[in-house]
């Protein structure tokens, strides 16, 4: 860590010092250049503002939740959490930085077309939206992704969004 993001800490704790500071603070110097999401809100203007790097060119977010196990069929699933954005044309899984909740990169792109969501069940403090995809094989994937209760109404609002422009497609199948 370089003495500038430990002085950096230093003057935003007020103390105006040019002593070196601890090196606990080398942590939280760290912590303010990474910028810790934590609200729906700085999630949802972060994956807006950098939506041209994960989706492409022309697509709009149209909503948005966050998949807790990241376990999706098209992915060396690794359990971490990912972003489910539905777009324009498309649904993205976006993957997640540990510690700060940036996305990092794209994990898959499918149009909307080829997957349908099924209604949120009624978990208490997570609950499930289960889904079907469709790749380009034409082989059907299920999905069951696991949400914090804080998401219900984004969660909600986005399977009724894709299902929506899916003819041809059913629910998806319990199991």
């Amino acid at each position: 860590m370089s003495g500038c993001g430990v002085y950096l800490v230093r003057d935003l704790l007020g103390d105006g010092s040019a002593d070196p500071a601890p090196a606990w603070s080398a942590v939280a110097a760290a912590a303010i250049v990474d910028r810790m999401l934590v609200s729906k809100a700085a999630i949802r203007d972060e994956l807006r503002s950098r939506l041209a790097e994960f989706a492409p060119p022309g697509e709009q977010l149209q909503g948005l939740l966050v998949d807790e196990r990241g376990q999706i069929p098209f992915v060396d699933s690794t359990g971490t959490p990912v972003y489910v954005l539905l777009t324009t044309s498309y649904v993205l899984f976006v993957g997640i930085k540990r510690f700060s909740n940036t996305p990092t990169r794209t994990l898959g792109t499918v149009p909307r077309q080829a997957i349908c969501f099924g209604p949120p069940d009624h978990g208490i403090t997570h609950f499930s939206v289960r889904a079907q995809m469709q790749d380009q094989q034409g082989r059907l994937h299920r999905i069951r992704l696991r949400i914090d209760q804080k998401w219900r109404a984004e969660a909600t609002a986005l399977t009724a969004a894709a299902s929506g422009s899916q003819p041809g497609y059913g629910a998806p199948e319990p199991g």
